[in-house]
């Protein structure tokens, strides 16, 4: 992934403006949704 996240949040699709109301915040949604999970064992 090149985290080019400006280019994939003018190609994401919020329907009904019901996810994310910005560009920004849907690029923050994004960073967060990618964040690695640390498994403890």
């Amino acid at each position: 992934m090149t985290k080019n996240y400006d280019k994939l949040a003018d190609n994401l699709v919020n329907i009904d403006n019901k996810i994310f109301s910005s560009k920004e915040e849907a690029i923050e949604l994004m960073k967060e949704r990618i964040k690695k999970i640390k498994m403890t064992a």
